[in-house]
């Protein structure tokens, strides 16, 4: 059984040796249980994965005009942190910590930068956006994302209203990632819901790791793609995209309708939410589909979500039970698994080789 020594809490909770876990992870396990079910281990995370990270947590087209604001929540297991994010009187982009203090001293500010439309904010970052970005703008460019919410890209005309829901999960905020980021399961997890509208054979569906993240292509089933009146593609239906920490980020054809981002919050060690924001891009009620195939989409999609919900609490479960210290993957299917494992492992390692 593993112990673990966390560094910088102030509590322990017995011991961790680094060179082990470095061996287990070499072999193409997973990690080890205590990761998902530690509380010391949560807050770890707090400090050396999510108070350093970038969240996203706007687009510029909300902000258009001085005064404009819009407010948010940034959060580990052990913080929260109310955001504002607001547009200046010189227009420029502006952040703070959402809470008064005494008269004279103003709010707190925070660091903010933007990219291609998109709004990230970060507690206490170590690296500047571009960094933390990795190799996600070559990807999305490489896939022909639109940029949509990018500077002469948005309309101007149009008045981008965000949809947001928020879904809670009983397991770490780890095992709902993994499960995510790969395909292994759908088959059988999913075989009504996403599996009925995408291909899910190894054939079709693609998935690889990238610098800070890694991505999914697929194809609509043909049967679906009939009733959409779709023939020969040039270029997949489906795109996903994950970008370290807990970013998700769609492309693809369904993006022409609606584009937005998710993103993993951790609810403590044993729970998170996944909070999905959207918006309806311009044209798209003149292009969208079919009352009755709308209406299968996204019930299809909803389906699929509780499906990993459901799969993830089992996962934590089992977890918890004390019975399960780590596996193995699979070579190819659950390789950005083993990408998660890695940047969870590189993040946390500083903290036991001290």
């Amino acid at each position: 059984m593993l112990d673990v020594t966390v560094q910088g809490t102030g509590r322990v909770a017995g011991r961790i040796d680094p060179d082990e876990i470095d061996r287990i992870l070499a072999g193409g396990a997973t990690l080890p249980a205590p990761f998902y079910t530690d509380p010391d281990l949560a807050l770890l995370e707090d400090e050396l994965i999510f108070r350093p990270s970038w969240q996203i947590v706007g687009i510029e087209p909300e902000l258009r005009n001085s005064g404009d604001y819009l407010t948010t929540v940034i959060a580990g297991t052990g913080f929260s942190v109310p955001v504002l994010i607001l547009r200046d009187e010189e227009l420029n982009l502006r952040a703070y910590v959402n809470v008064r203090r005494r008269q004279g001293l103003g709010l707190e500010p925070l660091p903010l930068e933007s990219w291609q439309g998109f709004i990230f904010v970060s507690i206490a970052p170590k690296t500047g956006l571009k960094e933390a970005l990795g190799e996600l703008p070559a990807v999305l460019e490489e896939e022909g994302y639109a940029f949509p919410f990018a500077a002469g890209n948005a309309d101007d005309s149009f008045e981008y209203k965000r949809v947001v829901v928020e879904s809670p999960c009983a397991s770490n905020w780890k095992v709902l990632l993994e499960n995510t980021v790969e395909c292994y399961h759908c088959p059988t997890t999913h075989t009504h819901s996403f599996s009925a509208l995408y291909k899910v054979d190894p054939e079709h569906y693609e998935h690889r790791e990238f610098d800070r993240g890694a991505y999914h292509t697929t194809w609509y089933q043909d049967e679906f793609a009939s009733r959409l009146g779709l023939g020969d593609r040039a270029e997949p239906d489906y795109r996903f995209n994950w970008l370290w920490p807990n970013m998700f980020m769609g492309g693809g054809r369904r993006a022409r309708l609606r584009s937005g981002w998710s993103r993993l919050v951790p609810a403590g060690v044993h729970n998170c939410i996944h909070v999905s924001t959207r918006f309806a891009m311009p044209g798209a009620e003149a292009n969208s589909l079919s009352a009755e195939v709308e209406e299968e989409y996204v019930e299809a999609l909803r389906l699929t979500g509780q499906e990993d919900r459901e799969v993830s609490a089992r996962v934590q479960r089992g977890l918890r039970s004390g019975m399960y210290t780590y596996g193995y993957t699979l070579q190819e299917s659950e390789r950005n698994m083993r990408h998660v494992y890695k940047m969870v492992w590189d993040a946390l390692s500083p903290a036991f080789r001290a």
